[in-house]
């Protein structure tokens, strides 16, 4: 399998360098001298793999650094040194060190770098740690409400957060630094990768020793010197302006002589609750038809046409009828349908169904920014339960349109999800494989897509995920890809119940990639929010039946005027929908009752 070898320098500028193949064990070799010579400096070797239908795209990197050799005449010393940093008391050693060395630059009668001619190693250093001399303690509380271990406060209010250091130690602690992860969700916001970044909320004010990091992550507090026993402390406000979990931590460096220390501690979290409304929502009822939809091809060019499907979804336990799917259609809008309106036929419990639209691309030239126009179009269904419960629901989705007129210009891709074991057996493992394709005429990067399914238990809440047992809905690739270039990942579903598990990205935002825009733009890399082609539809058959264990009864003994209560377990991995318990006085002729779930 070929492998893609290149380098990187540390502003992220890629030089290629060329396409190997694998041998047998999957290993792989270059010879470096065909590259140029680099100036002195640090670089990542890099090696990437786009993947297949059975394995996932994979990229890996070595650092390297390039340095004048280091010399050492007869006689002479030569020192090397670098910190340790303990995390445990007790005695232990430091390990030898291997030292290579040659006795000439080059190799004789050639011009390649003599390396590792001879090596040495030094002796084991033991080291004996004892408790650290200082203990600075770092604690954070808020001024608002706690419940538990929880803060809680509400949208758009202001919470000031309060940081203390106490020296609990026996000696005094010197250039003590408290450093502060100022609230921040522990997932990631939308859109960024490879490196993730959390959302973080906004620091309004500073009290006195606080300094504010350039990148608004973190809040450094630097009370300098505190005897043993004895505590400062200061605050800074932020501003609740999301809703969402909040995380804290600090971190704690101190001297104690010449002994340098370092601990960490968590925070408490602090919850955003949302502001109540004055103005009372309309509610429309919701059933449990539940839609996604695709776009193929997801990125076109003004002028021409895609087909928008509407996946529905039955994930109630009841028929939804008289179902209508609707493609918002009217004048002046970027995507026009000749037909923008279908019936779709009875649904039963656990059953898909697809309706397709076909739109024709018609975006102003207003609508272009940096080449590209994002339509939003909507999608809406309305369905009956009964004849007098009805429900609507509807999506947003995504159809990129590109400016064809721009010579040259092309950012196309094309993300399809599809799956080679359509028909399992319940229980076990099925496949889904995501294929990303560059259909464009220039490189893209930093792809990420967050994908989800449903399981086919009936849930009054709303359907579930199925679990994985490889790979996983969030994945990505960080990296260019060129036109005609494309990546497979692979993502294992285990089912459990019988009925059909879909496999699709919700809509968005949820997959992303850059792209680079036409020449004169503002910006010269745009991030594109696209809509997947294709989804997947595995169907579990479940053929195992019911299993249940042996009914008990309350009392144990009764008498002519208890109730008896009886009870049992039955488990079906499809769900059970009612059980009858069926009892005999004699043996011959026999009973039936509806038993009552618990």
């Amino acid at each position: 399998m070929p492998r893609a070898l290149s380098y990187e320098f540390l502003n992220g500028t890629n030089r290629p360098l060329t396409t190997v193949p694998t041998n047998a064990t999957g290993g792989f070799s270059y010879n470096w001298l065909n590259v140029p010579q680099l100036p002195n400096g640090r670089y990542l070797l890099v090696a990437n793999f786009t993947g297949s239908v059975r394995y996932n795209a994979e990229g890996v990197f070595l650092p390297v650094a390039f340095v004048t050799p280091t010399t050492i005449s007869p006689g002479g010393t030569l020192t090397l040194s670098y910190p340790y940093v303990f995390n445990v008391t007790g005695t232990l050693f430091i390990t030898p060190e291997r030292i290579a060395y040659s006795s000439a630059t080059d190799a004789t009668g050639t011009n390649h770098l003599l390396e590792g001619e001879y090596a040495t190693i030094s002796q084991p250093v033991p080291v004996t740690v004892g408790a650290p001399t200082i203990v600075p303690i770092a604690d954070i509380w808020m001024n608002v409400s706690k419940v538990s271990f929880l803060y809680v406060a509400q949208n758009q209010s202001l919470v000031q957060v309060n940081l203390r250091v106490t020296n609990t130690g026996p000696q005094t602690a010197t250039n003590v630094v408290v450093s502060s992860l100022i609230p921040q969700t522990s997932g990631a916001c939308h859109g960024i990768f490879p490196s993730p970044s959390p959302c973080l909320l906004p620091v309004i004010s500073t009290g006195p020793f606080i300094t504010e990091a350039a990148d608004h992550k973190t809040v450094s507090f630097s009370p300098g010197t505190i005897p043993p026993g004895t505590s400062y402390s200061s605050w800074y406000i932020v501003k609740a302006s999301s809703t969402n979990l909040f995380e804290t931590a600090s971190n704690v460096t101190a001297q104690a002589g010449s002994n340098t220390f370092q601990f960490y501690y968590t925070g408490p979290l602090l919850g955003v609750y949302p502001s109540p409304s004055s103005t009372p929502f309309a509610f429309y009822p919701a059933g449990q038809l539940k839609g996604y939809a695709t776009v193929d091809p997801a990125f076109i060019a003004n002028k021409t046409s895609t087909t928008v499907s509407l996946h529905l979804y039955n994930a109630g336990n009841v028929t939804y009828t008289n179902i209508n799917a609707t493609a918002a259609n009217y004048p002046g809008s970027q995507l026009s349908f000749g037909v923008a309106s279908k019936l779709v036929p009875d649904m039963a419990p656990k059953t898909a169904q697809t309706v397709n639209f076909t739109g024709t691309a018609s975006a102003a030239g207003i609508s272009f920014f940096g080449g590209v126009s994002t339509y939003s179009l909507r999608l809406t269904w309305s369905y009956n339960q009964s004849r007098t419960a009805g429900f609507n629901d509807y999506l947003y989705q995504n159809v990129l349109i590109y400016d064809p007129t721009i010579p040259g210009f092309n950012p196309s891709l094309r993300v399809d999800i599809a799956t080679p074991t359509p028909l399992v057996t319940a229980g076990a493992t099925a496949l889904a494989i995501v294929t990303v394709t560059n259909t464009g005429s220039s490189p893209v990067s930093n792809f990420e897509y967050q994908l989800t399914s449903y399981a086919p238990v009936y849930n009054p809440t709303g359907p579930s995920p199925a679990a994985t047992s490889y790979g996983s809905y969030f994945n990505g690739w960080g990296y260019s890809l060129g036109s005609g270039q494309k990546i497979n990942f692979r993502i294992e579903i285990q089912t459990t119940a019988g009925g059909s598990y879909p496999v699709f990205a919700s809509p968005a935002p949820t997959i992303f990639f850059d792209y680079k825009t036409p020449a004169g733009s503002p910006y010269p890399i745009q991030q594109a929010d696209i809509s997947p082609s294709s989804a997947a539809l595995i169907t579990a058959t479940d053929t195992m039946p019911p299993s249940g264990s042996t009914p008990w009864s309350s009392p144990f003994a009764p008498t002519s005027s208890d109730r008896v209560h009886i009870w049992d377990q039955v488990y079906d991995g499809s769900g059970v929908s009612s059980v009858n318990l069926e009892y005999s006085m004699d043996k011959l002729s026999w009973a039936s009752a509806p038993m009552t779930p618990v």
